[in-house]
């Protein structure tokens, strides 16, 4: 049996349990214990898993790094930048507007970095990076000074949606985050074999006729788009987009067209492990997604350190 057989019907058992047990866990608020609530959790889910876990690829192909994942090019400081300034100036209705702003910031950001990426011979994705890198450092220090400022109920808001948190969201807003996983599974399937031939060097998928500033620039541009809709709708959750192209890879070694619906399953059932995790361990809270996740993806973290970067 191949191992591609094998992988789907692991993993499918293993959504179709923790799904089952996402379901029937005790929910921690009375509005959980509706069907159809579950239903829309589930969903979104799905779609944040989609878009962590295929931005990761991208930006591990495209930065050759394997460390990468989306929240290092900045768009994800910008939206959660934008986020508080809607709990700060208290307006009405939160939700829809915390959505709001925390886009506008995300794309703002992304345009921005874009801007700054220019060059004469292209786009320079290390530019981007360390852009990025400045723009989080930049709405760090803007979320802690707006926190300070805020009222305490304001600020434990801002502080549980910066750390990741899957509520229930109408369906125009459930519709907003299917079209914001869109970019990055687009980019896969019609430029996957272009990022297959760059994983051996932009030099070398030049040489063989890869626009390699296109692919990078339009890259860059679905991975900024969907990473802002994603943390305006489930705020900051971390570590899947770094170590679920890893295990794919590890398991699979497929193709960047193979790997979407891999990638997608894979992070799907992480994300409702950690969505468990965040339900269970405090018994009547729930716990933080982003801090879920990150329990999760630490360890991986420090293993992909030991084993990618070895000490001399």
């Amino acid at each position: 049996m191949k191992k591609s057989i094998v992988f789907y019907i692991v993993i499918f058992i293993f959504i179709a349990a923790a799904a089952v047990f996402f379901v029937m866990v005790k929910p921690g608020a009375a509005f959980d214990t509706v069907p159809a609530i579950r239903l829309n959790l589930l969903v979104q889910y799905f779609f944040i898993a989609v878009i962590l876990s295929f931005s990761g690829m991208i930006l591990q192909t495209l930065l050759a790094n394997p460390l990468a994942e989306p929240y290092i090019l900045g768009v994800s400081g910008g939206s959660g930048l934008g986020s508080v300034v809607a709990v700060f100036l208290s307006v009405a209705p939160l939700i829809l507007f915390r959505t709001v702003f925390a886009a506008a910031g995300g794309v703002a950001v992304g345009l921005l970095i874009l801007l700054f990426s220019g060059r004469r011979n292209g786009f320079s994705i290390g530019v981007a990076v360390l852009a990025g890198v400045g723009f989080n450092s930049f709405a760090s220090a803007g979320i802690v000074l707006l926190q300070n400022l805020m009222r305490p109920n304001d600020f434990r808001s801002s502080i549980s949606w910066l750390l990741g948190n899957i509520d229930y969201i109408t369906l125009p807003e459930l519709a907003v985050l299917g079209f914001g996983a869109l970019p990055p599974l687009l980019f896969l399937l019609i430029c996957g074999k272009e990022l297959d031939i760059y994983l051996s060097g932009d030099e070398m998928a030049s040489a063989v006729g890869v626009d390699t500033q296109r692919l990078k620039t339009v890259g860059f541009i679905a991975v900024s788009l969907s990473a802002a809709v994603g943390v305006s709708i489930a705020g900051m959750i971390g570590f899947i987009g770094l170590i679920v192209p890893h295990i794919v890879k590890m398991l699979l070694r497929p193709t960047h067209r193979e790997s979407a619906a891999p990638l997608a399953l894979t992070g799907f059932l992480i994300l409702l492990i950690a969505g468990i995790l965040s339900k269970i361990l405090v018994p009547g809270t729930i716990l933080p997604l982003g801090a879920m996740t990150s329990l999760i993806g630490a360890p991986f973290f420090v293993y992909l350190l030991v084993t990618r970067f070895p000490r001399s």
